[in-house]
């Protein structure tokens, strides 16, 4: 079924999460409290549920993208966001295929 829009936005939180945790501005520790913090309330991701073609797909039509890659809020502490962070495909791939059962 639908998705409210504050499921989507945690769900888009602990993916930034996992990206920031791959580039290390988190450590896993920080990653691991997001996550556990954001499964309680909202479930485990809903990426997995979804082919990593389908997700890229969708993601390639987002409004926030450029010519380098995809635009992203990241963290460098747990509650201190750094916008305006390009990410690469390559980087999104990885944090997606990380949720893939």
């Amino acid at each position: 079924g639908a998705i409210s829009h504050g499921e989507a936005v945690a769900h888009g939180m602990r993916a930034a999460a996992r990206i920031s945790a791959n580039k290390a501005m988190l450590t896993e520790d920080q990653y691991a409290e997001i996550d556990k913090t954001i499964t309680r309330f909202y479930g485990k991701s809903l990426l997995s549920q979804y082919p990593v073609e389908l997700l890229m797909d969708y993601m390639h039509h987002d409004k926030k993208r450029n010519a380098e890659g995809f635009v992203f809020t990241l963290l460098d502490d747990i509650g201190h966001a750094v916008e305006h962070q390009v990410v690469s495909q390559k980087e999104v791939t990885r944090m997606l295929l990380s949720f893939q059962p």
